[in-house]
């Protein structure tokens, strides 16, 4: 059965356009300091973390 591939099209006013750059920046700031986690566990630690446990720890 083949997949149908759906495109969808956001055209955000001003103020939305304003939330979804603070989201998107939220985002690049988590995902960058996990990245900064990962790396300094491992050369300080010699502990590899990955996806799973850095996620329990947000959750918490």
């Amino acid at each position: 059965m083949p997949t149908r591939r759906v495109n969808f099209r956001l055209y955000p006013n001003k103020k939305q356009k304003q939330t979804l750059r603070y989201h998107r920046k939220l985002h690049k700031d988590l995902y960058n300091a996990a990245v900064c986690n990962r790396f300094t566990q491992y050369q300080k630690f010699n502990h590899s973390v990955d996806y799973f446990e850095q996620q329990v720890r947000i959750v918490r």
